[in-house]
């Protein structure tokens, strides 16, 4: 297998899909009335370079199974965004490094607890969506994230990462 730093293109990009299911579960519906969002989760899109077969995939925490790689139509969404930020070879390594080593981490069920009482609530060794994302993007250096990755919900993360200038917005609505 090459190496991160082999693989990385001329201009690296990172591209998140914030997401709400057609089909939600009490999860998702939770999470999107307690933000009063349109979406209720996010994933990373894998590059098709990362897999064997040269599929893109995506990789985000959901409740039945943790921190997952995912083929990208593992459900069929009601709403798609997609951010695409540019990023410095370093942190598109040091974003890939870190998310790929929480692959298998199981899901922060009491961090969600803590976003819907609005109370920083972590269980160790687990991540959901947004929280693996933002913990991500930190270590990578990407964008300065001032709160507790444990209290950053869907929506919040969605925020931060359009907000740079250099962002490219796609939405896609079924």
């Amino acid at each position: 297998m090459i190496s991160l730093e082999e693989q990385v293109k001329e201009n690296p990009t990172i591209t998140w899909q914030f997401s709400y299911p057609k089909n939600p579960d009490a999860v998702s519906a939770i999470i999107k009335e307690k933000m009063g969002s349109e979406i209720s989760h996010v994933d990373v899109e894998v590059p098709a370079s990362f897999s064997n077969d040269n599929k893109v995939c995506l990789l985000g925490a959901h409740a039945q199974d943790g921190v997952q790689i995912r083929e990208i139509d593992y459900m069929e969404f009601a709403v798609r965004l997609r951010y695409t930020l540019p990023v410095t070879t370093q942190q598109f390594v040091d974003f890939w490094n870190f998310i790929l080593g929480r692959v298998g981490d199981q899901y922060d069920k009491a961090g969600i607890v803590g976003i819907v009482l609005n109370r920083a609530i972590k269980e160790t060794g687990h991540e959901f969506c947004s929280e693996v994302q933002a913990d991500a993007i930190s270590n990578a250096k990407i964008l300065n994230i001032r709160k507790n990755s444990c209290m950053v919900d869907p929506e919040q993360l969605r925020l931060i990462v359009a907000s740079p200038i250099d962002c490219i917005e796609v939405k896609i609505y079924s």
